[in-house]
């Protein structure tokens, strides 16, 4: 089989870059486009600044809401188009330390593959891009191999990033 190499846009690479830099809640969704070999980020989560336009790609995280809540939101509410279809997530994960109660965050990118999806070429493409998209994410932005995951479904979501109570 032909390797994929999907790329992503130097614009692109830039909004991660700058997500790796704020250390702010975030979070990226990224399609892989089939015809054209490219890797997107369609959609981005964020606490919106003042100044910043919140349009149909650059969404708002509510108030009070961590990215884990608008990670939940994207893959499992069944209007999302997620919730069947596979993407790529890279996203600025904050968690407290239950002991220390120290903040800490991480760069974590996750391949999402719902167990029902509906379009199995899609899952088939994701399955076999994810090499390539985790190169392209380790040398853009230094993500640790460590914190490249796959999930099929939110109970492997909660198993690895759940706040910890």
């Amino acid at each position: 089989m032909t390797k994929l190499d999907y790329k992503l846009s130097a614009e692109d690479i830039e909004v991660l870059k700058s997500m790796v830099k704020d250390r702010k809640p975030q979070v990226a969704i990224i399609e892989l486009e089939k015809a054209e070999m490219k890797a997107n980020i369609v959609h981005t989560y964020d606490y919106v600044k003042s100044g910043v336009q919140v349009n149909e790609h650059n969404h708002e995280i509510a108030d009070g809401k961590s990215t884990f809540d608008c990670l939940k939101e994207i893959l499992c509410e069944a209007s999302s188009r997620y919730h069947t279809y596979p993407c790529v997530v890279v996203m600025n994960h904050i968690t407290t330390d239950k002991h220390s109660g120290s903040v800490r965050d991480d760069i974590v990118a996750m391949k999402w593959s719902p167990d029902d999806c509906t379009d199995r070429t899609a899952k088939m493409i994701y399955s076999s891009a994810w090499g390539a998209v985790k190169d392209v994410l380790s040398s853009a932005i230094n993500v640790s191999i460590n914190n490249m995951l796959e999930f099929n479904d939110w109970d492997d979501v909660c198993d690895k990033l759940a706040p910890k109570k």
